[in-house]
């Protein structure tokens, strides 16, 4: 087994109610002058893709993010691909590009297994994928992207038993988006 490197990072400490609109003005900055390394850049996805934070819901954030995650990946240090692979997945699944979202998630987890949080997202993509193709009269289809969307969230479980949105049962979780 390949151990891959962790990157650490401490997110700039900003008081709560300025959060939103210093990570909105840092995320403008990123993208107009390039002056971000690749930790500052997950440090800021991580805040602006929490699941309740109002940027998910927000195309223009969401589609500068993205620009900027791809951006990241494109740095030769190969150290923090799996937390941008897992973040650009996110935004990929907050934007409803499903195949895409897999994809990425899927390499972030090749990368680091023990990723909770890439586990929960892949849940939520398999659950979507699953609602779906049951939309669609697929029925065993869609019994099986549900099984992998519960297998996924038992993973998430397991790795951090104490995250309160990996606790949810699956139809708790597809109400998220």
């Amino acid at each position: 087994e390949y151990p891959v490197p962790q990157v650490k990072y401490e997110p700039k400490k900003v008081e709560p109610s300025r959060l939103a609109a210093d990570d909105k003005a840092l995320l403008e900055e990123a993208l107009n002058r390039e002056v971000m390394d690749a930790e500052e850049v997950i440090a800021l996805s991580d805040r602006l893709l929490r699941h309740d934070h109002p940027a998910v819901r927000d195309k223009d954030t969401l589609d500068k993010l993205q620009i900027l995650l791809l951006r990241s990946l494109q740095d030769k240090s190969k150290d923090h691909y799996p937390q941008t692979l897992r973040n650009l997945g996110i935004v990929n699944y907050y934007q409803k590009q499903y195949k895409n979202a897999r994809q990425a998630l899927q390499a972030s987890s090749e990368l680091n297994p023990r990723d909770g949080r890439t586990h929960f997202y892949l849940a939520c993509i398999y659950a979507e994928q699953g609602r779906i193709n049951y939309a669609q009269g697929q029925k065993r289809k869609s019994a099986a992207q549900y099984k992998r969307a519960q297998i996924e969230l038992e993973q998430a479980r397991k790795l951090e038993p104490s995250n309160p949105l990996y606790r949810q049962d699956l139809k708790q979780v597809m109400e998220i988006d």
